[in-house]
């Protein structure tokens, strides 16, 4: 079956989930690696206390006026909405937000961070569920951590999320991470797509990084590694503090 692009392939598999239906969603990397968990659609619609401990300790630094980026299926915003925490829930699916306003999230918006320039700066960004990497390649990441200078008050945190490439010894992504080397470019950017029954998105860039990257990458962005919480595991989450450039 020849797939269909459709540009909210991931929002189309959010929404079937919300409405009950059994889904199943892919992510498909370009050298043609799959990953297909059968426990996704679970993590998404997920409450607090069914998150990782790492989870659960990151999103205790939330503070103030809260910036959810890439909030998916809204759960870590449903989360902070409930204790009392003005949050806006973000994503550049309209139907993830749909689905995120549907669960009961009050404040919402269909909306790339890059064009967010608020009259009330935010005090928390959340980028959880791995969106450390969301700009992509290294040129990229930096000019979105400088917007995001921009963007949030002086004591602003932002908490964020990613996975150590490094974290594995399976011959497909070794030879994965040495191609990039190669080819100039780090080892942990990786294009992928996510599919969907007949649909699949189009190809985007995410940057997996080591903490070792990570604090490479922030340097002269404006934001410093303040807490890193479970660096020792393929999946790690990060507190970052602001400085000046």
């Amino acid at each position: 079956m020849e797939l269909k692009i459709h540009n909210d392939t991931f929002g189309l598999y959010l929404l079937d989930a919300h409405r009950g239906l059994s889904v199943a969603s892919i992510i498909e990397r370009d050298d043609g690696h799959i990953n297909a968990s059968p426990n996704s659609t679970k993590t998404y619609f997920s409450s607090h206390n069914d998150w990782p401990p790492g989870e659960q300790e990151a999103i205790s630094h939330a503070h103030g006026n809260v910036l959810d980026v890439g909030c998916g299926a809204g759960r870590h915003s449903l989360h902070l909405q409930n204790n009392g925490v003005n949050v806006l829930a973000t994503d550049l699916s309209p139907l993830a937000v749909q689905v995120t306003k549907e669960r009961g999230v009050k404040n919402t918006l269909v909306s790339d961070v890059n064009d967010l320039n608020p009259a009330e700066k935010y005090d928390t960004v959340l980028l959880l569920g791995g969106n450390f990497g969301i700009y992509g390649d290294p040129e990229n990441t930096k000019h979105g951590y400088r917007h995001l200078h921009t963007i949030t008050s002086d004591k602003a945190v932002i908490i964020a999320s990613t996975l150590n490439p490094y974290s594995t010894n399976k011959t497909q992504h070794l030879d994965y991470h040495q191609q990039n080397r190669e080819n100039g470019r780090m080892p942990g950017l990786v294009k992928l797509r996510t599919r969907y029954e007949q649909y699949a998105s189009p190809w985007f860039h995410l940057l997996w990084a080591s903490p070792e990257e990570m604090k490479t990458l922030l340097q002269d962005t404006g934001w410093q590694i303040r807490h890193l919480i479970e660096p020792e595991k393929p999946i790690y989450y990060a507190i970052l503090e602001k400085n000046c450039v």
